[in-house]
């Protein structure tokens, strides 16, 4: 995992946890060039899911798309990075399952 302060490819996980729903892993990371410390998510990648924009293009699902989202709305308010997380893991979560049912592909409307 490359280090988001000084670019080197060189660390080690500290912590490894699960996520609440067991979708993935979140591990606490530490650069060995300059002591950084990072958190990465790693997730199991829905097969192919897709959302249709209303011009009827299909694009594909983008979590952190819907995360940028939230947080540009949660903007200047007191809701932490967890609850966030949180939000966006039900909307990922909300929509595999839909798509299981109706096929690969969901409205934008329904996100």
């Amino acid at each position: 995992m490359r280090c988001p302060k000084c670019g080197v490819n060189n660390d080690k996980v500290i912590d490894s946890r699960g996520i609440s729903d067991d979708s993935g892993v979140r591990r606490r990371r530490e650069c060995l060039n300059c002591s950084y410390r990072f958190t990465t998510v790693e997730e199991i990648v829905p097969e192919e899911l897709h959302v249709v924009k209303r011009s009827g293009e299909r694009e594909e699902y983008d979590r952190s798309k819907v995360r940028n989202g939230i947080v540009s709305a949660c903007f200047k308010r007191p809701i932490s990075a967890e609850t966030i997380e949180r939000i966006v893991d039900g909307i990922t979560h909300r929509s595999t399952a839909s798509s299981k049912t109706s096929g690969t592909s969901f409205p934008k409307s329904k996100v």
